[in-house]
């Protein structure tokens, strides 16, 4: 935790070589995981596996340099899934997926006019609750990156962004009833977020 505050320590603070700005954003998401395979005893047409809207809020240091900017950002995620599925016993049963992580992407883009595109390696770390964000440790993380396109006027910035995982975050879903359901937690998001610089 301590490294991602020195990176934007650095940004906020790093004024001589071009226009800085910080402040705080938030927005929703929409995710995807894939479920690789079932138990015996569970039929793949009877599950489904449903996302819901999630959302996403944070701080965000801006350094832009002519045409180009870095934009680190420190972000909490929230993720929800819905299941539904029928066990052993014939019965329907429904749970709740909920993931919950501390981001940091670190956005290095362009600038074309009030519109930027934007390319972003992805650092992310799951937690129980933001209280757990100062006991996070690099280790812990996985990685991912985003692409994106976004829109700049004064000090609104808005900008719709893809992320792919590139290394799983976890190999399996444990479902009541002690069911562990192998998947590839590598998943696709779409994010749509809204900035507002406070300088």
């Amino acid at each position: 935790m301590k490294q991602i505050l020195i990176l934007l320590a650095i940004v906020c603070t790093n004024t001589a070589y071009g226009q800085l700005s910080y402040g705080v954003l938030g927005g929703v998401n929409a995710s995807q995981i894939r479920i690789l395979s079932l138990p015996a005893n569970m039929n793949a047409s009877e599950v489904d596996l449903t996302a819901s809207a999630g959302w996403h809020a944070g701080v965000f240091g801006r350094l832009q340099m002519l045409l180009v900017y870095i934009q680190p950002e420190l972000m909490y995620t929230n993720i929800d899934h819905h299941m539904t599925y029928i066990d052993g016993n014939n019965e329907l049963i429904s749970s709740d997926v909920l993931i919950r992580r501390v981001d940091l992407p670190i956005q290095v883009g362009i600038i074309f006019g009030t519109g930027t595109l934007f390319v972003a390696p992805v650092w992310s770390a799951p937690i129980h609750s933001l209280q757990d964000i100062a006991l996070v440790r690099p280790n812990q993380g996985t990685w991912a990156g985003q692409v994106g396109i976004g829109f700049k006027l004064s000090k609104l910035q808005l900008d719709l962004r893809y992320e792919s995982s590139l290394t799983p975050f976890a190999d399996e879903l444990n479902l009541p009833g002690n069911i562990t359901v192998p998947m590839d937690s590598r998943m696709g998001q779409l994010l749509f977020t809204a900035g507002v610089a406070l300088n």
